[in-house]
């Protein structure tokens, strides 16, 4: 079974800090992390629109207190990388909880575990049978529980699903 869930906002949403701690988990130093995290809190954003752009930030370092980024940034050059390391620590921390299935490789015989398919926000979610004979309401459950723990997992990262969009 699948079961599609949007990252609301996704951009907008990806906690900053999170991301910081995403960065160094795939290994991206201390001194990258913090300048880009630093330089993306106290730059200033402006909107454009069909009317112009902005002329006061809209957020940022000269917006006043309290209006730094906390997000990525819709539109922001570094929110493609820092959402792909948030997702990633989802995804694997998903995998941790028993969630996803595994096949076998015919050609190499290598097993491997499948938990989603994910591109940017949008996640399909595979659904395995835990064993063989499950009846229907046991799979029933077992999907919803997997989707109610990816949910919370996207929760402790400052994201939110999207309930109109995912099915």
């Amino acid at each position: 079974s699948i079961t599609s869930n949007d990252f609301d906002q996704c951009y907008d949403r990806g906690c900053a800090p999170i991301s910081g701690v995403a960065a160094r988990a795939h290994r991206v130093s201390v001194k990258s992390t913090r300048l880009m995290l630093q330089t993306m809190q106290c730059m200033d954003y402006f909107i454009k629109t069909g009317f112009g752009i902005s002329e006061q930030p809209a957020f940022g370092g000269s917006a006043g207190f309290g209006s730094k980024l906390m997000g990525l940034g819709q539109g922001s050059g570094a929110a493609p990388g820092g959402m792909r390391n948030i997702i990633t620590l989802v995804d694997n921390a998903y995998k941790r909880l028993g969630h996803g299935m595994e096949a076998k490789s015919s050609l190499a015989g290598r097993i491997f575990l499948l938990a989603a398919i994910i591109y940017v926000d949008d996640t399909d979610l595979l659904h395995w049978a835990k064993f063989y004979g499950i009846s229907d309401d046991e799979f029933v459950a077992q999907i919803q529980q997997a989707t109610t723990d990816w949910g919370m997992l996207v929760q402790a990262t400052g994201g939110a699903v999207e309930p109109s969009k995912s099915f």
